[in-house]
């Protein structure tokens, strides 16, 4: 679900502010954050970093690491309820908020709050998996489906697509962590009908050649002709305004065993 490209902190805007949250040493790179009165290795972010930074990989790995993301709390991403609602975090911001955690070439761990009233674009995830737990708050979820003969010209920003219309609902926290693939709810858009937070997990990360596309709703006389309510036609639009705004990880530390470089976040 994290929009864009790391190049650009996922969502076109370069933050030397955010480098600072990295810190190497010559054993381990560690993600800096306030401990909340646990050992780091009884942490969830801890213990779902250790499950995915393996060799190991498929359905097993990701029924683990869902059944850990189902343990998750806003206090384990070091956020409380009334930082949601108060002038800690927001300040004046209008924009909802995007808080990184943990990247490696082969996942990233991050923060979504979407403030409400505000949205996640519909956008889709190139060849990845995504796991979302819902921490906080209330959104409505939907996901589609690319109708496979329709995607053969599908990168043209003049032409539509047709998708399938497979998700459509409410999500109330503490729900169960969701998951999409490749080719199953790869595109969603997440409005918050109350101000949530979503911790998401991306296998793999945007980036090396897997690039977040927009999309929006196309005028569709498809659907009518074949009496198919789901059925949709969706076109690629450019980048959107709005989109969140970068904010800094406070959470509990997480030890990453020296996997990634701290500049590689930002290429």
């Amino acid at each position: 679900m994290l929009l864009l490209q790391p190049v650009r902190s996922f969502f076109g805007k370069s933050s030397s502010a955010a480098r600072a949250i990295f810190s190497r040493s010559n054993t381990s790179c560690v993600l800096r954050g306030r401990h909340l009165g646990r050992d780091s290795g009884e942490a969830v972010l801890q213990r779902i970093y250790d499950s995915l930074n393996t060799d190991r990989s498929g359905d097993d790995l990701i029924e683990q690491v869902t059944a850990i993301l189902n343990t998750a709390t806003l206090r384990d991403v070091g956020l409380q309820e009334g930082d949601l609602a108060g002038d800690r975090i927001w300040k004046g911001r209008q924009q909802s908020l995007y808080i990184p955690i943990a990247h490696t070439s082969k996942f990233d761990i991050a923060v979504f709050i979407i403030k409400k009233g505000n949205s996640l674009p519909l956008h889709d995830h190139p060849d990845m998996t995504v796991l979302s737990k819902l921490l906080h708050g209330k959104l409505r979820l939907k996901s589609f489906d690319w109708i496979e003969d329709s995607r053969q010209s599908k990168g043209s920003a003049t032409t539509v697509h047709a998708a399938t219309c497979i998700n459509d609902r409410e999500v109330t926290a503490p729900a169960d962590a969701w998951r999409l693939g490749p080719h199953n709810g790869n595109l969603h858009d997440l409005e918050a009908t109350e101000t949530s937070a979503v911790l998401d997990i991306l296998l793999p990360p945007y980036g090396n050649g897997r690039r977040c596309s927009y999309y929006k709703m196309a005028q569709d006389p498809v659907a009518g002709n074949r009496g198919n309510a789901s059925l949709v036609l969706l076109k690629q639009v450019p980048e959107p305004r709005g989109l969140p705004e970068f904010y800094p990880y406070t959470g509990p530390s997480i030890t990453t065993g020296g996997s990634r470089s701290p500049k590689r976040f930002w290429q």
